[in-house]
């Protein structure tokens, strides 16, 4: 099965417009069409970003439904804690921790709209591409 890496802002974008393209590619997360692999601190960054006091305003998620959708990434993703694996290669270091996740959760994919990422396309045979083409892939 494919395994992918979700970029935070995919989320984002998913509770801010429930039937866009970033919500549907969770739902065919839901729909057990690829693996999600994660990491402690995309964990974190989830949690962090979902519960920013601008994010709620703007969401569409009710927080019954951030802490039901953070559950499950918890239960029911591939947790890979890192081990001494250390990549400096993105234009912002932030988004280092998602090459790392998914060079250790041997990930297919990762998932992003975030140019800094995207320009690495792909990396160590890791395809970085946006959630549209993601969803072809599917």
């Amino acid at each position: 099965m494919i395994k992918a890496v979700i970029d935070t802002n995919l989320i984002v974008s998913a509770s801010f417009h429930p039937t866009s393209i970033p919500a549907q590619v969770i739902d065919a997360w839901l729909d057990k069409k690829y693996h999600l692999i994660i990491s402690p601190a995309l964990v974190d960054e989830y949690q962090r970003v979902l519960f920013r006091e601008r994010i709620r305003e703007r969401s569409k998620w009710s927080l019954e439904e951030v802490h039901e959708f953070l559950t499950l990434v918890e239960f029911v993703s591939e947790i890979h804690v890192p081990g001494k694996l250390v990549i400096k290669a993105s234009r912002d270091a932030d988004d280092d921790k998602f090459l790392i996740a998914a060079v250790e959760g041997n990930a297919d994919y990762i998932v992003t709209g975030d140019d800094d990422l995207l320009t690495l396309h792909p990396f160590r045979d890791i395809q970085i591409i946006r959630p549209a083409e993601f969803l072809s892939v599917l």
